[in-house]
């Protein structure tokens, strides 16, 4: 009898080692995930035609290519009341709804416009 309680005790603490190593391994995995970005980029061109992005979509953030200044930025998704925000730590962020973009910095608007349509795509 003790032996079999031994037995199956063993057999808990085995399953349950085992489970924590599986979920620890889909976390880690998620982990890598959040700074994977898409090939597909999209492109945003302010309105009067001198700021032009290229935006590639992240699980929890994006990267955002500035061509003029060649400076590329992470930026983290954060809660908004409409659209789809993104910031960073140095200020930076990049609002869009629809075709509709906004580039801050420290909330100010440096630039707005739309979103590229490629025309080839429909």
């Amino acid at each position: 009898m003790k032996h079999s309680i031994r037995l199956a005790n063993l057999i808990i603490l085995l399953v349950l080692s085992l489970s924590a190593c599986h979920s620890s391994k889909n976390k880690s995995v998620s982990e890598n995930d959040k700074f994977r970005f898409s090939d597909d980029s999209e492109i945003y061109i302010s309105e009067d035609g001198i700021h032009r992005f290229e935006v590639n979509q992240g699980l929890e953030s994006i990267k955002v290519f500035h061509k003029n200044t060649s400076k590329e930025f992470i930026l983290k998704q954060v809660p908004t009341a409409s659209g789809a925000k993104y910031s960073n730590d140095e200020g930076y962020s990049f609002w869009n709804k629809g075709n509709e973009f906004m580039w801050m910095k420290n909330e100010e608007v440096i630039a707005s416009g739309k979103r590229l349509i490629d025309n080839r795509k429909n």
